[in-house]
């Protein structure tokens, strides 16, 4: 696997996505320490209580959802838009 990116390099990825409408696969750790792949089209980024958001329609589950910035170990866009 790809060496993890910083929340810096994350968001940067993450704002030019949504500038341009473009979806991004990631790889995600939930707080349960379980890793997935997931396709998601993000369209708001936040400051939670403790952390950065990033709200998106995961495409791989099918419906909105929220992801913290920092467990992104990595991303990177698609090239075809949504």
């Amino acid at each position: 696997m790809t060496n993890p990116m910083t929340t810096v390099q994350v968001m940067e990825l993450l704002q030019w996505a949504i500038k341009l409408n473009r979806t991004i696969v990631i790889n995600y750790q939930s707080l349960s320490g379980d890793k997935t792949e997931r396709t998601i089209l993000p369209y708001l980024l936040k400051k939670g209580k403790e952390n950065e958001i990033i709200e998106a329609f995961c495409c791989t589950r099918k419906e909105p959802r929220n992801f913290i910035i920092k467990n992104i170990e990595h991303a990177h866009i698609n090239i075809v838009g949504f």
